[in-house]
C-alpha cells in the first residue's frame, strides 16, 4: 500500500507547511509508511487518489480535488495538447490537465509533454 500523502514524488503530508520531496523515501512510502513521523491518519486514507477522484466525479465533470497541489499539477497559463485524451479545468484561477487515457491528473512536466510529444505517448495505442 502507499501512503496517501504520497503524490508524484512529493510528500503533502498536512503535518508539512509545504509539499516536499526531501521527505520521501521509497522504502517507506510505498511501505511502512504508518511509521513515518509525518502520516497522520485521515478519515480516506484506505482511499487510493483515484478512488477519490472518481468519488468527485459527476455528470462527466472533472473535480480538482484537496490533493491537487498546485506547486505540482498547476499552471498559470492554459495548457493545450492536440490529444483528444487531453482536458482541461480551471480551479482558482490555475489550471489542471487530465488524461482520459491513463484516468490521472498530470504534473506540470506531463503537461508540457503532451504538448509537445503526444504522438508518441505509450497511452495513446
Amino acid at each position: 500500500m502507499v501512503c496517501p500523502w504520497y503524490r508524484q514524488g512529493f510528500c503533502i503530508s498536512p503535518v508539512l507547511d509545504k509539499p516536499s520531496d526531501s521527505v520521501t523515501s521509497a522504502n517507506r512510502c510505498l511501505g511502512d509508511f504508518k511509521t513515518c513521523k509525518f502520516y497522520i491518519d485521515s478519515p480516506d486514507t484506505d482511499k487510493e487518489g483515484l478512488e477519490k477522484f472518481e468519488e468527485k466525479q459527476t455528470a462527466n465533470k472533472l473535480h480538482i480535488t484537496e490533493l491537487m497541489l498546485p506547486e505540482v499539477y498547476a499552471t498559470t497559463e492554459m495548457p493545450e495538447s492536440p490529444c483528444e485524451y487531453f482536458s482541461v479545468s480551471t480551479y482558482d484561477g490555475k489550471y489542471y490537465a487530465f488524461c482520459r487515457k491513463k484516468r490521472e491528473w498530470l504534473v506540470k512536466s506531463q503537461i508540457s509533454l503532451c504538448a509537445s510529444y503526444y504522438n508518441t505517448c505509450p497511452w495513446r495505442e
